[in-house]
Protein backbone atom coordinates (compact mmCIF):
# COMPACT_ATOMS: atom_id res chain seq x y z
CA UNK A 1 0.00 0.00 0.00
CA UNK A 2 2.89 2.12 0.89
CA UNK A 3 4.61 1.71 -2.23
CA UNK A 4 1.52 2.26 -4.30
CA UNK A 5 1.09 5.85 -2.65
CA UNK A 6 4.57 6.86 -2.82
CA UNK A 7 3.65 6.18 -6.94
CA UNK A 8 0.62 8.14 -7.53
CA UNK A 9 2.49 10.55 -5.74
CA UNK A 10 5.25 10.41 -7.99
CA UNK A 11 3.00 10.73 -10.80
CA UNK A 12 1.37 13.86 -9.83
CA UNK A 13 5.06 15.42 -9.76
CA UNK A 14 6.27 14.77 -13.02
CA UNK A 15 3.48 14.54 -15.18
CA UNK A 16 4.40 17.80 -16.74
CA UNK A 17 1.53 20.75 -16.86
CA UNK A 18 1.71 21.96 -20.60
CA UNK A 19 -1.32 19.56 -22.53
CA UNK A 20 -4.03 21.63 -23.80
CA UNK A 21 -7.06 22.70 -21.73
CA UNK A 22 -8.96 20.95 -18.75
CA UNK A 23 -12.27 19.78 -18.82
CA UNK A 24 -15.22 22.02 -20.75
CA UNK A 25 -18.71 21.81 -21.64
CA UNK A 26 -20.20 19.39 -24.83
CA UNK A 27 -16.65 17.35 -24.76
CA UNK A 28 -16.49 13.92 -23.94
CA UNK A 29 -13.47 12.36 -22.22
CA UNK A 30 -12.10 8.73 -21.63
CA UNK A 31 -9.47 6.90 -19.84
CA UNK A 32 -8.01 4.79 -17.64
CA UNK A 33 -8.15 5.43 -14.25
CA UNK A 34 -6.18 4.20 -11.10
CA UNK A 35 -8.00 4.62 -7.83
CA UNK A 36 -8.49 3.46 -4.27
CA UNK A 37 -11.64 2.07 -3.78
CA UNK A 38 -13.47 -0.40 -1.46
CA UNK A 39 -10.30 -2.61 -1.30
CA UNK A 40 -7.00 -1.50 -2.39
CA UNK A 41 -5.97 -0.55 -5.22
CA UNK A 42 -8.58 -0.12 -8.24
CA UNK A 43 -7.56 -0.46 -11.95
CA UNK A 44 -10.46 0.53 -14.42
CA UNK A 45 -11.68 2.87 -17.14
CA UNK A 46 -14.32 6.09 -17.18
CA UNK A 47 -15.88 7.93 -19.74
CA UNK A 48 -17.37 11.51 -19.01
CA UNK A 49 -19.46 14.19 -20.90
CA UNK A 50 -19.13 17.97 -20.09
CA UNK A 51 -23.03 19.07 -18.95
CA UNK A 52 -21.61 22.76 -18.26
CA UNK A 53 -18.33 24.26 -17.64
CA UNK A 54 -17.86 22.72 -13.90
CA UNK A 55 -20.28 19.32 -14.05
CA UNK A 56 -19.42 16.06 -15.99
CA UNK A 57 -21.41 13.00 -16.00
CA UNK A 58 -20.95 9.44 -17.46
CA UNK A 59 -19.95 5.86 -16.75
CA UNK A 60 -17.44 3.92 -14.86
CA UNK A 61 -15.85 0.54 -14.42
CA UNK A 62 -13.19 -1.10 -12.39
CA UNK A 63 -11.89 -4.40 -11.36
CA UNK A 64 -9.81 -4.86 -8.05
CA UNK A 65 -9.04 -8.03 -5.96
CA UNK A 66 -6.72 -9.04 -2.83
CA UNK A 67 -5.32 -12.70 -2.09
CA UNK A 68 -3.14 -13.73 1.29
CA UNK A 69 -1.94 -16.97 2.34
CA UNK A 70 -1.13 -18.19 5.59
CA UNK A 71 -0.68 -21.18 7.59
CA UNK A 72 -4.49 -22.12 7.64
CA UNK A 73 -5.09 -21.85 3.88
CA UNK A 74 -5.47 -18.97 1.04
CA UNK A 75 -8.56 -16.40 0.81
CA UNK A 76 -9.13 -14.54 -2.45
CA UNK A 77 -11.77 -12.00 -3.43
CA UNK A 78 -12.58 -10.04 -6.58
CA UNK A 79 -14.74 -7.38 -6.54
CA UNK A 80 -15.88 -5.63 -9.80
CA UNK A 81 -17.79 -2.43 -9.93
CA UNK A 82 -19.85 -0.06 -12.73
CA UNK A 83 -21.88 2.48 -12.92
CA UNK A 84 -22.39 6.28 -13.63
CA UNK A 85 -20.68 9.42 -12.20
CA UNK A 86 -21.35 12.89 -12.12
CA UNK A 87 -18.19 14.82 -10.93
CA UNK A 88 -17.91 18.66 -10.26
CA UNK A 89 -14.45 19.86 -11.75
CA UNK A 90 -12.96 23.04 -9.67
CA UNK A 91 -10.66 24.29 -12.15
CA UNK A 92 -9.59 23.84 -15.99
CA UNK A 93 -6.16 24.41 -15.61
CA UNK A 94 -3.64 23.65 -18.23
CA UNK A 95 -2.84 19.26 -18.38
CA UNK A 96 -4.79 18.86 -15.08
CA UNK A 97 -8.40 18.89 -12.68
CA UNK A 98 -9.49 18.14 -9.46
CA UNK A 99 -12.72 17.14 -9.33
CA UNK A 100 -15.16 16.12 -6.50
CA UNK A 101 -18.17 14.14 -6.96
CA UNK A 102 -20.76 10.64 -6.73
CA UNK A 103 -21.14 7.29 -8.08
CA UNK A 104 -24.05 5.49 -8.15
CA UNK A 105 -23.50 1.72 -9.40
CA UNK A 106 -23.29 -1.87 -8.64
CA UNK A 107 -20.57 -3.93 -7.11
CA UNK A 108 -19.79 -7.61 -8.25
CA UNK A 109 -17.97 -9.64 -5.30
CA UNK A 110 -16.21 -13.31 -5.52
CA UNK A 111 -14.66 -14.79 -2.85
CA UNK A 112 -12.94 -18.30 -2.46
CA UNK A 113 -11.19 -20.04 0.23
CA UNK A 114 -8.78 -22.96 0.15
CA UNK A 115 -7.96 -24.48 3.70
CA UNK A 116 -4.43 -25.79 3.94
CA UNK A 117 -4.18 -29.55 4.93
CA UNK A 118 -4.74 -30.47 8.30
CA UNK A 119 -7.04 -27.67 8.92
CA UNK A 120 -10.35 -28.16 7.20
CA UNK A 121 -10.22 -30.38 3.72
CA UNK A 122 -12.58 -28.40 1.58
CA UNK A 123 -12.82 -25.66 -0.45
CA UNK A 124 -15.68 -23.04 -1.14
CA UNK A 125 -16.50 -20.60 -3.39
CA UNK A 126 -19.05 -17.67 -3.06
CA UNK A 127 -20.20 -14.64 -5.17
CA UNK A 128 -22.27 -11.83 -4.46
CA UNK A 129 -23.93 -8.22 -5.77
CA UNK A 130 -25.04 -4.96 -4.15
CA UNK A 131 -26.11 -1.51 -5.66
CA UNK A 132 -23.52 1.21 -4.00
CA UNK A 133 -23.67 5.17 -3.65
CA UNK A 134 -20.33 6.35 -3.05
CA UNK A 135 -18.44 9.60 -2.98
CA UNK A 136 -14.79 10.13 -5.33
CA UNK A 137 -12.44 12.74 -5.69
CA UNK A 138 -9.88 12.91 -7.25
CA UNK A 139 -7.87 14.39 -10.46
CA UNK A 140 -7.61 13.89 -14.28
CA UNK A 141 -4.02 14.33 -15.71
CA UNK A 142 -4.53 15.13 -19.46
CA UNK A 143 -3.22 12.54 -21.82
CA UNK A 144 -4.21 13.90 -25.09
CA UNK A 145 -6.88 15.79 -26.38
CA UNK A 146 -9.99 14.13 -24.92
CA UNK A 147 -8.11 11.86 -23.12
CA UNK A 148 -7.45 11.66 -19.30
CA UNK A 149 -5.67 9.59 -17.00
CA UNK A 150 -8.02 9.32 -13.87
CA UNK A 151 -6.07 9.42 -10.02
CA UNK A 152 -9.46 8.87 -7.71
CA UNK A 153 -10.19 7.94 -4.29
Amino acid sequence: MRRTIIFLMALMIFIPGVWADGFSKNKSYAGPVLGFGWHDLMLGAQYEYGLSRYVGLGAIGGISWESHKDYWGEWGHTYIAIGCQCNYHFIQARGWDPFLGGVLGYDIVSSSVKYAPGYEWYHYSATGSEMFLGGTAGANFKMGKTTFLQVRL
